[in-house]
């Protein structure tokens, strides 16, 4: 009697993240998605859309403002800290001011 069975085959993917990276152990299944699409396996992991995954790489996990110049371009001003994890900043992404653009803060100066 063998003290090891044989195993599932294992793959091994990192996905990107502002911290670096993560890795994921993966089943054969798993391993045809992430081949496939594999912003869209990281999004699914992380519990958010493929286009949140892109947008939250890319401000590096810091929620920025909400405020709209006037050419109606986003302001890339950070309203949290950097790093967050992904449930987190999607629900503090584009939901607040910073304070350049803070009504509140206006009115008082």
């Amino acid at each position: 009697m063998p003290i090891n069975s044989p195993a599932e085959p294992v793959w091994v993917a990192n996905i990107r993240c502002p911290w670096g990276g993560e890795s994921l152990y993966l089943s054969e299944e798993e391993a045809a998605e992430f081949i496939s699409d594999p912003d869209g396996h990281a999004a699914k992991h992380f519990g958010i859309s493929k286009l949140e995954y892109i947008e939250w790489l890319n401000c590096d996990g810091a929620p920025l403002c909400k405020h709209r110049t006037k050419g109606g371009d986003r302001c890339r001003n950070m309203t949290g800290r950097m790093q967050m994890r992904p449930k987190e900043w999607k629900t503090k992404h584009r939901a607040f001011f910073c304070s350049s653009h803070d009504p509140d803060r206006r009115k008082a100066k």
